[in-house]
């Protein structure tokens, strides 16, 4: 798995972080912060929606009239992240951290923007920082992320070992497996290579991301009539899909040998 598509993986992780930023206070606000709310909420939403930079946009208007605000400067961090922007990026989550020292999602997140650096020794403290907190929701993430650490770092057998941590906490988190499988065939272990991409389809009964990598699995250990039949499956599904296309491509190689 090359670098670009776990970077991709962990973007999607960071926007589930993001979804949590405006769970504030229940306390009466002032006029100046109830403004900065509605700024933030608004860039949050249009942040969702793919409008980054308009998002950038409502968000510098928040922190102009509340720039106390951990959430908001954790929000400012994704976005700037997002935009490629690293050193306003990590500021902001600094910042964050400054104003609210207990937050996990701001440790996993500026981790994952230190794995992007491929600064690994400063991502793996963070991770480690953000699983230490008993009170972190989403440890699984961090567990994940840590092991797409030891992956890049060609540790196999540490990465599987953390892709497990983060499955024991939460197991149907998906985006674990596939690194899982993915670990396992470069190990070597192809039968529980095989095992895994069968229990995503088990969580995700209609993962066509999964049928398409066990059946290059398939192709790759030399069974070719399973690969085969994994393919017209995923082609007959949804002839017009990405997944499909692949699958087209994958045959075509396959029928040319």
């Amino acid at each position: 798995m090359g670098n670009s598509k776990i970077f991709y993986r962990i973007v999607i992780l960071l926007l589930s972080g993001f979804l949590f930023s405006c769970a504030g206070s229940m306390a009466p606000a002032s006029p100046r912060k109830e403004k900065a709310l509605a700024y933030q909420r608004l860039g949050n939403s249009l942040f969702i929606q793919g409008n980054t930079r308009d998002a950038l946009v409502q968000l510098l208007e928040a922190e102009k009239l509340d720039n106390r605000n951990p959430d908001l400067e954790h929000d400012l961090a994704l976005v700037y992240q997002k935009l490629g922007q690293f050193d306003l990026s990590l500021r902001h989550f600094k910042k964050a951290i400054d104003l609210k020292p207990d937050f996990p999602d701001a440790y996993n997140n500026m981790g994952t923007l230190y794995s992007q650096k491929m600064d690994w020794d400063n991502a793996m403290k963070c991770y480690e920082k953000a699983v230490s907190n008993i009170l972190y929701r989403t440890p699984q993430f961090a567990y994940h992320n840590m092991g797409l650490v030891h992956f890049n770092q060609k540790d196999y057998q540490r990465a599987i070992a953390l892709y497990q941590k983060a499955i024991s906490l939460s197991p149907e988190y998906e985006p674990a497996y596939f690194d899982l499988a993915k670990a396992y065939e470069l190990m070597g272990q192809n039968d529980k290579a095989f095992d895994t991409y069968k229990k995503i389809i088990d969580i995700v009964p209609d993962s066509f991301t999964a049928y398409l990598a066990m059946t290059r699995l398939y192709y790759k250990t030399g069974q070719q009539d399973m690969a085969i039949d994994k393919i017209n499956f995923v082609i007959g599904t949804d002839p017009r899909s990405q997944i499909a296309r692949e699958a087209m491509k994958l045959l075509e190689e396959i029928q040319s040998r």
